[in-house]
């Protein structure tokens, strides 16, 4: 029995619909046995890697900029598709709720302890699918509600509180989020619409886009309030693999 690793140690899960491990081509792999069984091997082995198929999902082309994202986000239990069919539904919209559970697996947090339990929020339902990872994101301060007092269940997430919730993330983890006056002044510079930002996530966005955990939508755009699409979540996560931002 083996299992395959990223180049940061993190496990690829075995995609059952397709009988093999979503791999990005251009990456590289370790894989291990699960269990020492240096005993019971006499020679050598030889892997070879088998193609099956340039794409997981029947809405995602291989041409697609994002295909390589969704794979690495699938390979990686960050974001899996629609349950009984074979969409990914790379355009549809994210919700709030539906975030923290993305950025609870991307952190691999147990979030056993965070269920069952009143909500600091009264439009987060105890028992929901969702409840666990709306309560650890509470409680490590990554997310807080509108002034309302709601978390916003059911709300598309935006852009601007998407960056705005890695960012506290990020924090949380002890990263240092800082940038340079010069850093600041080249996004405000480069997108017409930073003047859009809301207050609150101006740090954010200037730290994401600096970083490159997203960039604009179009060169000189962000649209920070625009609504954030599942194959542009892919993207960021993806994003923040690749150049290494939470390690």
């Amino acid at each position: 029995n083996v299992a395959v690793f990223d180049k940061q140690g993190n496990e690829v899960r075995y995609y059952e619909k397709l009988g093999g491990w979503p791999l990005v081509e251009e990456l590289n792999y370790t894989i291990r046995f699960r269990y020492d069984c240096s005993d019971e091997i006499n020679g050598t082995l030889a892997w070879t890697k088998t193609r099956i198929a340039n794409t997981i999902f029947t809405d995602v082309s291989s041409s697609e900029w994002y295909n390589d994202a969704v794979t690495y986000s699938v390979g990686r239990g960050i974001i899996s598709g629609y349950g009984g069919t074979t969409k990914f539904g790379p355009g549809d919209n994210i919700q709030r709720q539906d975030f923290l559970v993305i950025l609870a697996r991307l952190d691999g947090v147990d979030l056993t302890s965070y269920g069952n339990k009143k909500s600091a929020f009264p439009d987060v339902p105890e028992g929901s699918y969702y409840e666990a990872a709306v309560n650890w994101g509470s409680e490590k301060g990554i997310v807080s509600g509108y002034q309302n007092g709601k978390f916003g269940t059911g709300d598309k997430i935006t852009r601007e509180q998407l960056v705005t919730f890695l960012y506290r993330y990020a924090n949380y983890k002890g990263l240092n989020t800082s940038y340079t006056t010069t850093q600041k002044n080249k996004v405000k510079n480069t997108y017409t619409d930073y003047k859009n930002v809301t207050d609150y996530a101006q740090d954010p966005v200037i730290w994401a886009v600096t970083n490159s955990v997203i960039n604009g939508k179009t060169p000189t755009t962000i649209v920070p309030g625009g609504n954030a699409l599942r194959c542009e979540v892919a993207q960021i996560m993806y994003n923040i693999f690749k150049n290494d931002i939470l390690n």
